[in-house]
């Protein structure tokens, strides 16, 4: 199952609201199955794939505490890739290394570690996937790696410590609620190569206050701003021609900048009313065109 909460919830206008993979019925699955090797007092279970190791599922044990370095090798084979659900629930761990030569990270495989404050990702990494690190209510930080082109839906839904994001300056896509309900992030600056902003990407970070747009960006979708109290101005690039259904709704915005002018199709109820509409010289336009409703 994808990250589409929000589906469900759409026609209500809400948000995804935080739930966990077992309540879902997407739990991982019972005993993890592969060759095992012992390293730094973990039995780690892997399977080999083209010549190089990717860690199972439920390869960790729940019980494991603090820091964990992944090892580089098992089996004599480079570690590529981390199965969906490896960590999955690994509550006592505070800290995950994740070795050079990583390229993937599967879908929910680090959910609900609820007290993973850091979390190393190596540059070599091109694939995080659905949920990844969803639930890590004590995540303070997250460092994207310099290739990471896409971030998928629901990576860091939930991560309610998350206060900053070092950007990958390859980024082309964020995700449908790749950052929904990170209370505690202020500030997002979008890197350069950004297109599109996905579904409920931003929802309910009541604390952010500021937010850049580069100019490569063309979409902005469904509530992906929604339920941002503390957003008061934004401006849209030039290039943006879509906006979604309750991009802005219930946001703080009293100021929107529309660089292009009306070249954007902003749908009616996407913005708060009594927010000021201002070209990019400040010359006031009207909301939605004007017109009938």
């Amino acid at each position: 199952m994808k990250c589409r909460i929000h589906d469900v919830v759409r026609r209500h206008l809400r948000i995804p609201v935080l739930l966990s993979a077992a309540a879902l019925g997407l739990g991982p699955a019972v005993g993890a199955q592969g060759a095992r090797e012992t390293v730094d007092g973990i039995s780690w279970v892997y399977e080999t794939d083209g010549g190089t190791a990717v860690l199972s599922a439920s390869t960790v044990p729940r019980t494991t505490e603090g820091r964990v370095v992944v090892p580089e090798k098992l089996g004599g084979v480079r570690v590529a890739g981390i199965g969906d659900y490896a960590f999955h629930d690994c509550s006592r761990m505070t800290e995950v290394v994740l070795p050079a030569g990583i390229e993937r990270i599967g879908e929910h495989a680090f959910q609900d570690c609820t007290a993973l404050v850091r979390a190393e990702l190596p540059e070599s990494l091109v694939h995080i996937g659905y949920y990844a690190f969803a639930g890590c209510i004590s995540l303070e930080s997250a460092e994207l790696p310099r290739k990471l082109r896409e971030l998928g839906n629901c990576v860091f839904h939930g991560c309610t410590a998350l206060r900053s994001v070092g950007w990958s300056p390859a980024l082309e896509t964020v995700g449908a609620s790749a950052f929904s309900h990170c209370v505690a992030l202020g500030e997002v600056r979008l890197p350069p190569r950004v297109v599109r902003v996905g579904d409920f990407a931003f929802a309910a970070c009541t604390l952010l206050r500021g937010v850049e747009l580069p100019d490569a960006v063309k979409s902005i979708g469904e509530a992906a701003f929604c339920d941002c109290p503390s957003l008061e101005t934004l401006a849209l690039p030039a290039g943006v021609r879509e906006v979604g259904l309750d991009a802005f709704a219930r946001s703080g915005l009293r100021r929107l900048v529309l660089r292009g002018g009306k070249g954007a199709v902003i749908p009616r109820g996407a913005v708060p009313e009594g927010c000021e509409w201002v070209d990019g010289e400040g010359k006031a336009l009207e909301p939605y065109g004007g017109g009938a409703p």
